[in-house]
């Protein structure tokens, strides 16, 4: 599992960090931006392992982002995981995400998430 580069996209500061700091534990290499334009700009420039998502973010909503990376070729590997309270519109994108996690996000789901992403 170590060594995957994460690409963590949540507009809230303290869960960013917070998922930052428990995948940092496993290893992986981790950026965060803090909203839909920012992510645009760097998935252009970057390939991760896997994306953290929110879906409602300042400038781009996370489902667009979510379209966008399922249609560029250079993420065909990417693997992508939804984190949004909103959990309607998350789950409408259960068929185009790896991983749906409804916030709030207790440890129990993050033990899934790293479970999860040690399976591949």
């Amino acid at each position: 599992m170590a060594g995957k580069f994460v690409l963590i996209v949540e507009d809230n500061r303290e869960m960013a960090d917070s998922f930052k700091e428990i995948l940092e534990m496993y290893d992986h290499e981790i950026e965060c931006v803090y909203d839909g334009r920012d992510a645009e700009n760097r998935l252009r420039e970057i390939v991760p392992d896997f994306v953290i998502l929110d879906i409602n973010l300042p400038y781009v909503d996370g489902d667009v982002l979510l379209d966008q990376i399922r249609a560029d070729s250079r993420l065909g590997n990417t693997r992508v995981v939804i984190a949004s309270a909103n959990s309607v519109r998350a789950n409408a994108l259960k068929d185009i995400a790896d991983v749906i996690l409804i916030k709030p996000i207790g440890y129990d789901k993050i033990d899934e998430l790293l479970e999860w992403t040690n399976s591949w």
